[in-house]
């Protein structure tokens, strides 16, 4: 049995596809309004959302969470509108061999539905890390940990967003040290690369005259690296 919460996320995608097709077709015909328009082209916009309704499962971004969402979820909805914009062509072919539905009309409601499907959930996604901030904000300053991390790799990552989800409170990841010149001054999940392992001397001291001291230092490499 489907949650009642995921089923009303699952309508709102569907609710999404219609707005976005009615908004293509408002941008293809420069916004001049005529309700016949709608009416005419009522049919495709139907086989749209029918469409969706079952691809939109079938990718399994139903299963997702969207505060948590990622790249791999944003490429299943990315597929999710390939499939709804070919079956409304196929369907609305059948149905009166798509007359009325300029050429450029499917181009823009693929890209206002993945615009409108992928933006919902970048928008949770920045509204839960705000509200991690913010929580994180009303910590005071002397219990913060500072923290230094050694090493840029899947650990890493898996640190970092521990830390932001679990303890944004409590540790401050003051920067990152890389493997090679190369990462030196990149930026990796909001904080920068400082220099090599064996710059990290060089590091604590920039760090110390912005009057930033390392409490703790977080090595994520293999030992005998």
């Amino acid at each position: 049995m489907v949650p009642v919460r995921r089923f009303g996320l699952y309508l709102i995608d569907l609710l999404l596809v219609a707005l976005a097709s009615a908004l293509a077709i408002a941008v293809r015909d420069n916004f001049e309004h005529s309700p016949e328009r709608l009416i005419e082209l009522g049919p495709y916009i139907g086989f749209s959302v029918l469409v969706a309704a079952c691809a939109l499962p079938l990718v399994g971004t139903t299963r997702s969470v969207w505060r948590f969402s990622s790249l791999s979820d944003y490429l299943r909805l990315g597929a999710a509108t390939v499939i709804t914009i070919l079956g409304a062509i196929i369907l609305g072919f059948s149905h009166n061999r798509l007359d009325g539905v300029a050429r450029s009309l499917p181009i823009l409601q693929t890209v206002f539905i993945l615009f409108a499907l992928v933006g919902v959930r970048v928008a949770m996604r920045l509204r839960h890390r705000g509200r991690r901030e913010r929580e994180a904000s009303v910590a005071a300053d002397e219990e913060v940990e500072n923290v230094l991390i050694v090493g840029i790799n899947h650990l890493t990552e898996l640190y970092l967003r521990s830390i932001s989800e679990f303890a944004p409170g409590r540790f401050r990841v003051a920067g990152l040290i890389g493997r090679s010149e190369r990462h030196t001054g990149s930026i990796i999940l909001q904080h920068k690369v400082l220099g090599k392992p064996d710059q990290i001397d060089e590091a604590l001291r920039e760090l110390a005259i912005h009057g930033v001291r390392i409490d703790t230092i977080v090595v994520a490499m293999r030992f005998e690296d």
